[in-house]
This record gives structure tokens, sequence and C-alpha cells, in this order.
């Protein structure tokens, strides 16, 4: 959440922004919340094995996962978990493997897969609209916002988007 010391407002000019209610000492937290997308890339690619791929927390006992070599989990639980879902695609692609080749810029476009990858196929079944390129139906608020930060798709042309 936002503290009651700021307050959130929006222009045509500025889009949305944050304006002080009152001052605000420095280190005083004025927002936070979860991420609605998550990927491990750290800035020294030799810190890919103290963290786990799944929860991003530092790890102490390894859990490795049981179809690539290139990542680890703190459980047995964030190893199942992610790959049920996420990971089994990372895995396919062979994903971390190009982090530890490629800088963490270049490895910053896996990004938007992670975003398409934390939800099942069938939630973009139920929930696109080819006609007004959105997310229509029961989307979640958060996913819905990061959904809505692209607001120039109308002026984009068709070559630009992704066919799916």
């Amino acid at each position: 959440g936002v503290s009651a010391k700021v307050n959130i407002e929006s222009s045509d000019l500025l889009g949305r922004y944050a304006v002080a209610d009152e001052d605000i000492a420095p280190g005083t937290i004025v927002a936070s919340g979860d991420p609605t997308v998550a990927i491990l890339n750290p800035d020294n690619r030799s810190l890919m094995y103290e963290f786990c791929v799944s929860c991003l927390r530092p790890v102490d006992r390894v859990y490795p996962c049981l179809t690539c070599s290139s990542v680890i989990f703190c459980s047995p639980a964030c190893r199942s978990s992610a790959g049920s879902s996420f990971h089994r695609y990372q895995c396919q692609m062979d994903l971390y493997h190009f982090r530890q080749e490629d800088t963490e810029d270049a490895f910053n476009i896996f990004m938007t897969l992670q975003t398409l990858w934390q939800k099942p196929p069938s939630f973009f079944f139920d929930n696109w609209s080819r006609e007004k390129v959105e997310l229509v139906g029961e989307v979640d608020l958060e996913y819905q916002r990061f959904w809505n930060m692209v607001t120039h798709h109308e002026t984009r042309t068709e070559r630009s988007f992704l066919k799916i």
C-alpha cells in the first residue's frame, strides 16, 4: 500500500505520480507491495547459484532442478511449484544457461516471457480480447494494472504485435 503521507495524483501531461502531503523523513517507507512479475537476474552472474529461482530468497540448502543444471531452489516446495509452472518453460528454452553467457541487460527481455509464463494458457484464452488487444473477464487487479501499462497499442501497426 501507500503511506497516508503520500497522495497519488494523475494528469494527462505527467501520467500517474505521487505528491507528499507532509514532510517525509529520509528512510521512511512510503509505498510497498508484492511484484506482479519477477525473474532472477543478479548483476553478477556468479550469484545465480545463491538464490532460489522461485521465491528469489538466498539459499542455505540447495535443491537442484530435476531437469536442468542452471538453477537451484531453496526447498522441495519451491522446486515443485516452479517445475509445474514457469520453470518448465525456462527449462525447455535452457533460459538460465543463456544468463551465464550474456549480460543482465540482454537477459531482461525474458521478463516479458515470465509475465506470460506465470499464468496458464487457459487464462489468456479465457480473458483475452483479440479485437481490442486487451484483457477482459476475471483478471486479478495487479495483473490488470501491469497489463495496462502499455497505453499506446491503438497507435501500433499490426506487424508490431506478437501473433498467438
